[in-house]
């Protein structure tokens, strides 16, 4: 079910800028930041995907994997993919770049592709160079 714009708040975030008055600084850490190990931990967690600035829909990070072999480059991160799930078949996505956001993470910019449905809803990938 779409729940309103107070939960998002909630994280602390109001589209992608920390709230001047939180108790605890968080940082809105760049995209290209992130590795593959940052998303690890959080798989089967929920996030929200905003596909206007108050709608959402929740969904599951089901699975993360590293692509290709590491690069030698320690400075180089290692391309992966993450792959999420949303328990609706009749409403999906369109591929574009979508606000996702988790407590622990934060809010990220994200470009999303449809995979299609399985038995259960649709299941979305974003993958990272």
């Amino acid at each position: 079910p779409l729940l309103s714009k107070s939960r998002f708040s909630a994280y602390g975030y109001q589209w992608g800028v920390p709230f001047a008055g939180m108790a605890t600084r968080l940082k809105y850490i760049m995209l290209k930041q992130f590795t593959h190990k940052d998303f690890a931990t959080h798989i089967d967690s929920s996030f929200a995907i905003y596909y206007s600035e108050t709608d959402f829909f929740d969904a599951r990070l089901v699975s993360v994997q590293t692509l290709g072999q590491q690069p030698e480059d320690p400075k180089q991160r290692w391309p992966y993919s993450l792959l999420f799930h949303i328990e609706k078949k009749e409403q999906y996505l369109v591929q574009q770049i979508y606000r996702v956001t988790h407590p622990l993470i934060g809010s990220l910019d994200i470009f999303l592709v449809p995979l299609g449905p399985d038995k259960t809803g649709m299941r979305y990938e974003s993958i990272f160079t």
